[in-house]
C-alpha cells in the first residue's frame, strides 16, 4: 500500500521543482542568445510532456481501457492525483512561464543590447578609454546646439604631446602606449565629471570640449594639464595646446571649428611647444 503513495510523491516533486526552476530560468535566460534557445527547447518539451500526461490522466479518469493502455491505468486515487498534478504543471509551464512572447522580447532585448555595445565600442578608443575621433563630430554638433539654447559659449581644446616621437622611439611602443594612457588619466582627473568631454583625436593628439567655458577658464585648465603631464613624464613631455572659444552666435560648422582649433594648436607647436595659444570665434 505504501507503494501507491510513495511513488506518486516521488513523481510529483521533480515536476514541481522543474516548474520553479523554469520560472527562475525564464527571468535570467531570455536576454542572451543561448538562453533564448534553451527557452524554446523547454517550451516544446513541456508542451509535449503536458499533452503526453494529459492523455493518461484522461484515460485513467474515464476508465477507458484497450490494448494500448498500460495496466497502470487501473490507478488508485494517489496515482491519479499525481498524474493530474504533472499534467497541469507542464501545461502551465509551457503556456504561461515560457511564452513565445517572452522569446520575442528576449530576442529584441539582446539585439538592442548588442547594437548598443557595438556602437559604444565604435566610439571608444581602446587604449585610453576616451571617446575617439569618430564620435567627435556628433558630440560637437550637440554641444553647439546646446550652447545656442542656453546662450553660453563653449571652448574647444586641442593638445599635442611635444617630444612624444622621440620618447616612443627611445623607450619602445609599449612604454609609449603606457604614457598615452597616463596622459588620458591626467586629462580625466582635471576635467569636470559628466560635463567636459575628452577625446583621443589620433596618435599623440587629444581633444576636449569644455561646455560653458570661456577662454580664461580654459587657459587655466590647459596650463594645469601641461604641468601634470610634465610631472608624470619627468619633464620629458610637454603639451602644445590650442584653444578656440565658440560663441552661441557662431556660424561655423563642426569641420571648420576643428580645422581652426587645429591651426591654433600648431601655432603653439611652431612657437616651441610647452604653451597655450588661443582665439575667440
Amino acid at each position: 500500500m505504501l507503494y501507491y503513495y510513495f511513488v506518486p510523491i516521488v513523481y510529483v516533486v521533480p515536476a514541481i521543482t522543474a516548474f520553479y526552476i523554469g520560472l527562475i530560468l525564464r527571468g535570467k535566460s531570455r536576454q542572451n542568445v543561448k538562453g533564448i534557445n534553451y527557452i524554446r527547447l523547454f517550451y516544446y518539451l513541456c508542451m509535449a510532456e503536458g499533452l503526453h500526461n494529459s492523455y493518461y490522466f484522461i484515460a485513467a479518469s474515464a476508465r477507458i481501457f484497450d490494448k494500448g493502455i498500460y495496466e497502470s491505468m487501473m490507478m488508485p486515487l494517489p496515482w491519479l492525483f499525481a498524474q493530474g498534478i504533472i499534467t497541469i504543471t507542464f501545461l502551465m509551464f509551457g503556456l504561461y512561464f515560457i511564452r513565445n512572447r517572452d522569446i520575442e522580447i528576449g530576442d529584441i532585448r539582446h539585439i538592442t543590447e548588442t547594437a548598443d555595445l557595438f556602437r559604444e565600442l565604435a566610439y571608444i578608443d581602446p587604449l585610453t578609454n576616451l571617446n575617439n575621433r569618430r564620435s567627435l563630430e556628433d558630440i560637437m554638433e550637440k554641444e553647439k546646439k546646446r550652447a545656442a539654447r542656453v546662450f553660453r559659449p563653449f571652448t574647444l581644446m586641442m593638445l599635442d604631446m611635444d617630444g612624444f616621437k622621440i620618447y616612443n622611439d627611445s623607450h619602445g611602443h609599449q612604454l609609449g602606449d603606457r604614457l598615452l594612457s597616463g596622459v588620458a588619466d591626467v586629462i580625466k582627473k582635471n576635467l569636470r565629471v559628466e560635463l567636459d568631454i575628452p577625446f583621443r583625436y589620433g596618435g599623440d593628439e587629444f581633444f576636449i570640449i569644455l561646455p560653458e567655458t570661456i577662454l580664461g577658464e580654459a587657459r587655466e585648465i590647459g596650463e594645469r594639464l601641461n604641468n601634470s603631464v610634465k610631472s608624470i613624464s619627468d619633464g620629458r613631455i610637454t603639451l602644445s595646446i590650442g584653444l578656440l572659444e565658440i560663441s552661441p552666435e557662431c556660424r561655423m560648422n563642426t569641420d571648420e571649428m576643428i580645422r581652426l582649433v587645429d591651426i591654433i594648436m600648431y601655432s603653439a607647436k611652431k612657437a616651441g611647444g610647452n604653451r597655450v595659444s588661443s582665439l575667440a570665434a
